[in-house]
C-alpha cells in the first residue's frame, strides 16, 4: 500500500503542477484541503499524506481542514461556499457526490450543477 500511496502523491501533486503553470502565479497563498470526515479515518489520513507532498511541490503551505457532519454534507458546502481561486479543494470518497442523491431527499448543492473537480482512484485497480 505505501507504494501505491506513493505514486498516487506524486501523480496528484504532478497534475497540480501542471495546473499550477497553466496559471502562473498559483498558489498566491496557502492551499486549503477540506476533509469532510472525522480526524483519523482513511480519507483523512491519504489527504495528510498526500497534503505533506503538495506542501513541497507547490512551495506553499497545505493545511487539512476537517469539516464533519450531515454525512459529509457541511464539507462539501464549505467548498462551494469558498473563493473559487483554486486554494479550496475537498479530498473525500465519492459517496458525497454518487450516492447521496440517491439516499437523501433533499441536499444543500447539486452535486452535478455545483460539482468540484473529482478525481477517482481504486487502490490496486489497472
Amino acid at each position: 500500500m505505501a507504494m501505491t500511496l506513493f505514486h498516487l502523491n506524486k501523480l496528484l501533486a504532478g497534475l497540480l503542477v501542471v495546473i499550477a503553470t497553466a496559471a502562473n502565479a498559483y498558489p498566491t497563498k496557502p492551499i486549503k484541503v477540506i476533509v469532510p470526515f472525522s480526524a483519523g479515518t482513511v480519507t483523512d489520513l491519504l489527504a495528510r499524506e498526500l497534503s505533506q507532498s503538495l506542501a513541497v511541490v507547490m512551495k506553499q503551505p497545505v493545511v487539512v481542514d476537517n469539516r464533519t457532519g450531515a454525512e459529509g454534507s457541511i464539507g462539501a458546502q464549505a467548498v462551494l461556499n469558498s473563493e473559487p481561486d483554486g486554494h479550496t479543494i475537498m479530498f473525500s470518497s465519492f459517496s458525497i457526490s454518487v450516492l447521496d442523491p440517491f439516499v437523501k431527499k433533499t441536499m444543500p448543492y447539486d452535486p452535478v450543477k455545483d460539482s468540484l473537480f473529482q478525481m477517482r482512484f481504486e487502490p490496486g485497480a489497472a
